[in-house]
């Protein structure tokens, strides 16, 4: 089974050391002309900013990466993905690419705890495999979702990981755009919704509101999952750190590999990634010390 990771940004360098990791070979990496075009851009207006050196040849820095791990990856630059339409945007690039049968593929910023290949094909009997994206579904104790407004089921999906199995791929779904593939393809029944450890996603929208019952709770569940999709609250927007801000998230895993891979991630991001997790740890273990874990563990 052949994985792809779309380098959307500089997530990618966790993907790929957290794949690298777990031995999971077969790789091909798609990275997007206008992400590469974009951060240029960045870099060219900010030339005198040492920070924003980070930015400057994304495609080059990310085939050193590449090289310098020894690994057998193929690496293709698109021109036409657009990012805002990733699953179709990739499946026509596999499509190009001729390959066939079952694919992963993966976004940038997923962080892969176990060999995930062999399960992925067991769970998938249709065209596709997608997690539903919310947290809740799954877990009756986020009932405060209601209170803020948000609906008791919620059948949005998660792209961050994502199977395709190409030998079931039409010509329409090539021309579709996402919303259009996903309807059609929840309509005719060709989605598979795969189990939640494919997609260990917490939800931003919880915040302080979650427990700290669940916040053990979630992360003794991360251990067993086989992806982490935590890239976006991981940047927290605060310069000052509070565990309460993010003591909800299992952070020690993107700390890990942050700080494995922070040569090549702006300096900002992984500082706070780093700090994160450094917090994220202590605050679970203090948590875990003082909770019977058993009981939580049959809740």
């Amino acid at each position: 089974m052949k994985t792809f990771v779309i380098a959307q940004h500089h997530g990618v360098f966790l993907t790929l050391q957290s794949l690298f990791n777990n031995n999971i070979d077969n790789i091909v990496v798609i990275i997007p002309e206008s992400q590469i075009s974009k951060y240029n851009k960045m870099y060219k207006e900010n030339t005198s900013k040492q920070e924003f050196k980070i930015f400057e040849d994304f495609d080059k820095r990310v085939k050193r990466f590449i090289d310098n791990s020894g690994k057998n990856i193929d690496l293709f630059i698109v021109d036409d993905f657009d990012v805002a339409n990733a699953v179709t945007s990739t499946i026509r690039t596999i499509n190009t690419l001729e390959y066939k049968g079952y694919i992963t593929c993966l976004m940038a910023g997923t962080i892969v705890l176990n060999d995930f290949r062999k399960e992925v094909k067991n769970s998938t009997d249709k065209t596709f495999g997608l997690c539903l994206s919310r947290v809740y579904q799954e877990d009756r104790h986020l009932s405060m979702y209601h209170m803020i407004g948000l609906p008791k089921v919620d059948k949005s999906l998660d792209i961050n990981f994502f199977t395709v199995n190409m030998d079931n791929i039409s010509e329409n779904d090539i021309l579709s755009n996402d919303i259009q593939l996903l309807n059609n393809a929840s309509v005719t029944k060709r989605i598979t919704h795969l189990p939640r450890k494919f997609n260990a996603k917490d939800d931003v929208l919880i915040g302080n509101a979650i427990s700290a019952r669940q916040t053990v709770v979630h992360n003794l569940r991360s251990q067993d999952s086989y992806v982490l999709n935590l890239w976006n609250k991981a940047i927290s927007q605060y310069d000052r750190l509070k565990s309460e801000d993010f003591f909800a998230y299992p952070f020690e895993h993107y700390g890990k590999y942050a700080e494995a891979v922070k040569d090549n991630l702006p300096f900002t991001t992984a500082h706070r990634i780093i700090k994160n997790g450094n917090e994220s740890r202590i605050w679970a273990g203090g948590l875990k010390e003082c909770i019977d874990i058993i009981d939580l563990i049959n809740t």
